[in-house]
């Protein structure tokens, strides 16, 4: 309920009494103990000018300023100035308004009027107004016209249509029962208009053509008003050119002072605050606010308003006030829950880094000295403490604390320092500070149990005053470290941070007990009624600990000002939070984060080390590098607005574009880019702002403080441009400003061309289709009757190559049947040799191995050879060599196989006509020769590369070679190799062969084959047979019949090649040797 001073202002008062009256009600509080914070914008921060003749807020938030150079548009950062070169009238701007029609009216200098619609200025005709003289004012939407009131043509009346066309112009002077002067007009809650006429008091109009005067009982003064306003209750507030300040009730129009004039100065514009405080632009005496209370407080050059002769007002939609100067610019009055003490109002140095609050006094500590005050509310002064001997150094204060009847200073590098609590001078504490490192720099002090905790960079020390005695602890007594940052006390325990190592808890045995938070870089310290730690931290945030375990952090992501945190207090649930950069707030179970700058009268910025402090009367204080910031959280405070947001431009592939509701675009245009903005008056550089794209990126973007974002390459579809912006408060809860534009499909990805393409693909395929049968059809009849001719011409050449093919096979049969007939049946060696088998497997019809066997005189000849090359190539040599074969065995009865093997080699190098050149064929034959003397159990043998083997049950007796081949011993297998060179030319084809003489026995058996088998692939891996397996299988066969043996070599054969062809000719000679 608002407390008013009625006065019967007929009374007459004196001059003196009117001065003394002003001075006790009005500005009574011109000396002041604070520092209140209004945000400047003078020239050299961007304001166009520094004059300001009216102020208006639009309802995207912009702010008008009206100028003598034009009209300015501020969004809380910039200001855009518009001029006659963009199409506003000439001479500066006086007043602003909108009207129904969202037209923004601006009045100028000398009458002329322009209105703003459509994103651009409109001169209004000045034949269809006349209006001499400034203009005043609008009163929009009153009685069904638009007013204009003018400082020479009275008050006009104007309807405006929708297509902004003049009708019903009227003037209303002094034959209208009005003058040619206006100063104020408003509408009243009844509808209302209420004029402010100079020299002839107040006028009133309720049906829009006759004018009466507004009586007011005792209102004697209304001919003087300069100003008028109204009340959210619809009262009249007016002020005077004598400084003088009513408020005329809606309800009974009972006049109350609000504030009496002074004769001096005079009202220049009075406005409601958004909490019912009335606030008065004065000419000369800064501005005056007026509580609901009643109490006047007056803002000048003395706390903070650094401007007396003030213009215009207006209050925005964040609660801020808006205040326009003659010669300042434009100032900002963010409310008053922030103010300052600095060393004008009794700090003995700028920068305070210590609080302390004991027995109803309020200790400061500065980097020149101690001051003190009596309470922490109030606007008292404070008063130094100045140490004993003020030319000693070292009295740069860091950390102060109290014990029950003194108050102890840690100093920068002058060790420790007290004074009694009632007062007198501060002095060394000298047995302290000769324990203390040098230089003696104490960085923190609590008193615990009795004692006082000094932190140095050097350890803690223990200091126990009513018996001197001082104790130290370091890493080596349990200490996490030697650097001391803070130290906090709660109950029975006292934490100690240590630089970079954690946090040490203290309790009651003075000693220390646990260290946690080893991860930790601890800055500050701060406790809460729930007894949980609050850690500031260097670079890491700030850490909540319960029952020492860490529980919450938050971090500049989360929306702190920074990760570096040297102070930190709790405060009713509140965590006070100080950086470099300013302060946050932070409610914990909510997550609400609120941040405070310069720019929100968090005016000292830099908060120095653990000094915030929480005092009795619930104020929080913070020692900045500037002064004593406080922190009134009991201030009521404007209701939060979202800031609202505004797209300004759309850029499709660089060309800016006009847009609307919906836009759609050709399939090339797909290239976008988007400016937007928001508007805060309270703290624009906290704004952030969030975005997406529905259609492509349907999530929130990471807040940015960019205003803009580009879009590049999209694909044919829908979308929906979405932005949304948060102001201090870090609540996303403002409006969406959004764009939807489609990007149309090129024609061949539309449906119908899909249709299209499809249908007369049909048709081209069934065409194609069709023409293709009828082309094959006829093409099929040619091919047929092409058929039927090349049938003919083939089965005649087929029977002809039949026929000849035919010849060819009988001849080459016919040449099988001599090869055979030459070499003698297998009976016949079967006769000579009853034990024996051979396995003859020709890879041809004829073949180039052949065997060879003859008696003579009692020695039994056996031979198995391999001519070059296979078929008939090989049957001409084995012609060759069974001749010779029958020629030198036979007919020349030599029966040593070595010379049996060098006279064949002669005789093949003969008829072959092989001189040894290079280039020359190398044909010939690889042979295994053996003679069995049966009489005398002695077995010779000799070979071209092939081998003999010979298989026994028991050990084969130790031979001595007649020659240098290898022979192989087995413990049942031997195996006697032929020499390295074949019947044929060679590089030793003048070497002898070897004769190799064996003492054979009843049972043994001997193997003569050529290498057809060993090099056959088959098997599981198609691999060749090999030697190895070739000696096993023939193991295999002893004591086995030679019939059974016969058929195990052509079983394993068989069985190893499988379905692969036969790579050569195969030739096995098995003979059991009997007695």
């Amino acid at each position: 309920m608002r407390k008013y001073i009625s006065l019967i202002v007929s009374f007459k008062i004196s001059p003196v009494a009117k001065l003394v009256l002003f001075l006790i009600l009005g500005f009574g509080n011109g000396v002041t103990g604070q520092t209140y914070f209004f945000d400047h914008y003078g020239v050299e921060e961007g304001i166009p000018h520094s004059r300001i003749y009216t102020i208006f807020q639009d309802s995207l938030g912009f702010v008008w300023l009206g100028m003598p150079n034009g009209v300015a548009r501020f969004d809380g950062k910039h200001f855009e100035l518009m001029t006659v070169s963009n199409g506003l009238a000439q001479n500066g701007v006086k007043a602003i308004a909108l009207d129904m029609g969202n037209r923004l009216w601006l009045g100028h200098w000398g009458g002329e009027v322009s209105l703003y619609y459509d994103s651009a200025f409109h001169i209004v005709d000045s034949s269809k107004l006349y209006i001499r003289g400034d203009i005043g004012g609008f009163v929009n939407n009153v009685l069904g016209y638009n007013w204009i009131y003018t400082m020479g043509s009275g008050l006009v009346r104007l309807r405006v249509d929708k297509d902004n066309n003049f009708s019903n112009v009227s003037f209303f002077k002094g034959a209208e029962g009005l003058g040619d002067r206006i100063s104020s007009a408003v509408k009243l809650s009844d509808g209302s208009l209420l004029c402010a006429v100079y020299g002839l008091g107040l006028r009133i109009t309720t049906d829009g053509e006759v004018f009466k005067p507004y009586e007011v009982s005792e209102f004697c003064n209304a001919a003087l008003v300069s100003t008028l306003g109204m009340t959210r209750k619809g009262d009249i507030i007016a002020g005077d050119v004598t400084g003088a300040v009513y408020l005329v009730s809606s309800k009974d129009k009972r006049l109350h002072l609000l504030k009496p004039g002074d004769g001096v100065t005079y009202i220049t514009q009075v406005v409601e605050g958004w909490d019912g405080t009335i606030y008065c632009a004065t000419w000369g005496r800064g501005l005056v606010s007026i509580s609901e209370t009643g109490v006047v407080k007056c803002f000048d050059f003395g706390n903070g308003l650094e401007a007396s002769f003030l213009i215009c007002l207006n209050s925005d939609r964040e609660g801020n006030l808006l205040v326009g100067s003659r010669d300042e610019g434009l100032f900002v009055f963010k409310g008053n829950y922030l103010y300052a003490y600095g060393t004008e109002n009794g700090l003995p140095g700028e920068q305070v880094w210590a609080i302390l609050q004991h027995n109803r006094k309020v200790w400061i500590g500065t980097d020149k000295g101690v001051a003190v005050r009596d309470q922490d509310e109030g606007e008292k002064l404070f008063s130094e403490v100045a140490p004993c001997n003020k030319l000693q150094s070292g009295f740069q204060v860091r950390c102060l604390a109290a014990s029950p009847g003194t108050i102890y200073a840690g100093t920068l590098d002058g060790g420790l320092w007290s004074v009694p609590a009632s007062g007198g001078h501060f002095s060394p504490v000298e047995v302290v500070n000769a324990m203390l490192p040098q230089p003696a720099l104490v960085t923190s002090l609590a008193w615990f149990a009795g004692n006082l905790w000094i932190g140095t960079a050097e350890g803690l020390y223990r200091y126990f005053p009513e018996k001197e005695q001082i104790n130290r602890h370091t890493r080596s007594t349990g200490l996490a470290g030697n650097d001391i940052l803070a130290l906090a006390v709660e109950g029975t325990s006292l934490y100690v941070a240590c630089r970079s190592r954690g946090i040490t808890c203290i309790d009651q045995s003075l000693n220390p007990v646990e260290t946690f938070g080893e991860g930790i870089l601890p800055l500050s310290l701060a406790l809460d009624d729930n007894s949980s730690l609050w850690v500031g931290t260097e670079g890491q945030g700030l850490v909540q600990f319960v029952n020492r375990n860490e529980v919450k952090r938050f971090t500049k992501t989360d929306g702190l000002l920074s990760d570096f945190i040297p102070a930190v207090e709790v405060s009713d649930k509140w965590v006070y939070v100080g950086t470099t950069f300013g302060m946050n707030r932070i409610l914990p179970d909510s997550n609400i984060i609120e941040t405070y700058t310069r720019r929100t009268g968090f005016t000292g910025v830099e908060v120095k080390s653990n000094a915030i402090r929480k005092m009795k009367a619930g104020r929080v204080w913070f020692g900045t590098a500037h002064g004593i910031n406080c922190f009134n959280p009991t201030t009521p405070r404007a209701p939060w607005q979202a800031p609202a947001t505004r797209i300004d431009q759309v850029m499709i592939n660089l060309k800016p574009v006009s847009f609307g509701d919906q836009m759609s675009v050709s399939y090339t245009q797909n290239n976008f880019y988007f400016e937007y903005r928001s508007v805060s008056i309270t703290c624009p550089d906290l704004l952030k702002y969030r975005y997406r794209l529905i259609g492509a990126i349907p999530e929130w973007s990471k807040p940015v403080d960019e205003r803009f974002v580009s879009f590049p390459g999209l694909s044919p579809g829908a979308y929906r441009f979405e932005v949304q912006a948060c102001d201090a408060s870090g609540q996303w809860l403002g409006a969406v400003a959004s764009v939807v534009f489609t990007i149309r499909r090129p024609f061949w990805q539309t449906p119908w061309f899909t249709m299209v393409a499809l249908l007369v693909l049909s048709v081209f395929v069934m065409g194609f289709f069709k023409y293709r049968e009828r082309k094959l059809k006829s093409e099929k009849l040619i091919l047929e009757a092409k058929v039927k001719k090349r049938t003919v011409e083939l089965m005649a050449t087929a029977a002809q190559l039949e026929m000849k093919n035919r010849d060819i096979t009988d001849s080459i049969n016919y040449a099988r049947r001599i090869q055979m007939a030459i070499m003698r049946p297998e009976k016949e060696l079967q006769s000579m040799v009853p034990l024996s088998f051979i396995f003859y497997r020709p890879k041809d019809i004829v073949s180039g191995d052949f065997y060879w066997f003859s008696e003579r005189k009692g020695i039994r000849m056996v031979a198995a050879a391999d001519c070059t090359g296979h078929g008939v190539p090989g049957a001409f040599m084995s012609m060759i060599g069974i001749s010779y074969l029958n020629e030198i065995i036979n007919e020349r009865k030599v029966t040593n196989p070595a010379q049996v093997l060098e006279q064949l080699r002669s005789y093949v190098i003969s008829v072959l006509q092989q001189t040894g050149r290079e280039g020359e064929t190398k044909d010939g034959m690889d042979v295994a020769l053996m003679a069995w003397d049966q009489k005398n159990n002695i077995l010779r043998f000799a070979g071209a590369f092939n081998s003999l083997y010979l298989c026994r049950f028991g050990n084969v007796e130790p031979l001595v070679p007649n020659g240098e081949e290898e022979i192989l011993h087995h413990p049942a297998l031997l195996e006697i190799k032929g020499d390295k060179m074949p019947v044929g030319t060679s590089m030793r084809d003048q070497q002898p062969f070897t004769n190799h003489t064996i003492k054979v026995v009843p049972g043994d058996s001997v193997y003569l084959a050529t290498d057809g088998f060993i090099d056959q692939f088959g098997g599981p891996h198609e691999k060749k047979f090999m030697a190895r397996r070739f000696r096993e299988m023939l193991l295999d066969l002893a004591g086995k019949t030679a019939d059974v043996k016969a058929r195990r070599v052509a079983a394993s054969f068989d069985e190893w090649k499988g379905n692969l062809l036969q790579i050569d000719d195969v030739l096995v000679i098995g003979i059991d040797l009997e007695p």
